[in-house]
């Protein structure tokens, strides 16, 4: 593990520390989970097409840390269950941990929210350099359907932005049982100088969701819109998981 991930682990559990620690009032949301899901598919590209588990660990200060607006630090991981079909990344292994941090802005709306955030992507066992790249995130989650536009900037120029919504419907009487639908269009862009990808629409994901509880599952289907921009793998096209978090 190298200094800079080491560092940003440190940071991590400081953020723990003072946002948990010393105060009489509780400051601090923490947030672990675990999902399973029959493929790891990022943005559209199929990074293992086998069997993948995904936990996470999150902490923001609560409402009532009333000294700073609401943080959030996180760290996800992928643990590759089987080989994927090209051998790379191999099963047992720590394929990718992500790092991330972000900050809620001072947005005075009832309905509308806004937040910045960075995130350090690293690959452990390929011995590629990590990735990096910061977001800006506007979401509307009180209306009808919840949309949420996010941008994402890459320190290589290469950007997206994502076009959202989702809705919740109650299918009992507790309103404990929930059906979620959602969607998403992405659009990709590269500034850069080096040779990369045309510039458009880069997938199209449709998703559907139950909860209860603590306990969620899920199945994401991913629609190609132009192969020069992003090939979707026929293989993958559907991609069900289930999770928990506490």
């Amino acid at each position: 593990m190298n200094i800079m991930i080491r560092s940003l682990l440190v940071v991590l559990v400081a953020a723990v520390i003072a946002l948990t620690g010393s105060t009489s009032v509780k400051a601090a949301d923490v947030t672990a989970g675990a999902d399973v899901a029959t493929a790891y598919v990022y943005r559209g590209q199929t990074l293992n097409d086998s069997w993948v588990a995904q936990p996470y660990l999150e902490v923001s200060n609560s409402d009532k840390a009333e000294w700073l607006q609401p943080l959030t630090f996180g760290v996800w991981a992928n643990l590759d269950i089987e080989d994927n079909t090209g051998g790379d990344p191999k099963s047992g292994q720590f394929s990718e941990i992500d790092l991330y941090g972000s900050y809620e802005l001072p947005i005075n709306h009832e309905h509308a929210s806004a937040s910045v955030g960075y995130t350090e992507y690293t690959y452990p066992t390929s011995g590629v350099d990590a990735d990096r790249e910061l977001n800006l995130v506007v979401s509307c989650g009180e209306t009808f359907l919840s949309p949420e536009v996010a941008a994402y900037l890459g320190v290589e120029d290469i950007w997206e932005l994502q076009l959202s919504g989702s809705h919740d419907m109650a299918l009992n009487a507790d309103e404990d049982l929930l059906l979620n639908l959602g969607g998403t269009v992405a659009l990709q862009g590269d500034d850069s100088d080096m040779p990369a990808t045309d510039d458009g629409i880069r997938y199209v994901l449709l998703s559907a969701g139950l909860s209860y509880n603590i306990f969620t599952a899920r199945a994401d289907f991913w629609i190609e819109t132009d192969d020069k921009v992003q090939t979707i793998d026929d293989e993958v096209v559907l991609v069900f998981g289930i999770g928990s978090a506490l």
